[in-house]
């Protein structure tokens, strides 16, 4: 059988097929696929409590209402980004609020 031109081959190529052929075929390897993988589900893992942004960067000495005013004033203390810039032509440059943390003060309380 090696050596006839015509090969009657259980395989087949997928130019063969249909173009709605081929979505169903797609269709059913995609259903397998997830019913394998649903099926042996890696080991769950334990959800992992979610850390406050707050408690990993300040101490515990401050109550959280200062704590917020505090990041609040830290996100606000960047400059200006690249975009708005090109987009004002260069007439937005600075960033008014921006403060350097050993000249000024921030006055949150």
């Amino acid at each position: 059988m090696k050596g006839s031109g015509n090969q009657s081959s259980l395989f087949f190529t997928f130019q063969a097929l249909s173009h709605t052929a081929l979505l169903i075929l797609v269709g059913i390897i995609d259903f397998l696929a997830l019913s394998y993988f649903s099926d042996h589900a890696i080991t769950p893992t334990l959800k992992k409590r979610k850390k406050s942004f707050l408690g990993s960067y300040m101490p515990s000495r401050k109550n959280t209402s200062r704590k917020k005013r505090l990041m609040r004033r830290t996100r606000q203390n960047r400059p200006v980004p690249t975009w708005v810039v090109i987009r004002t032509n260069r007439k937005v440059r600075t960033n008014p609020k921006r403060r350097q943390w050993r000249k000024s003060d921030v006055n949150v309380g």
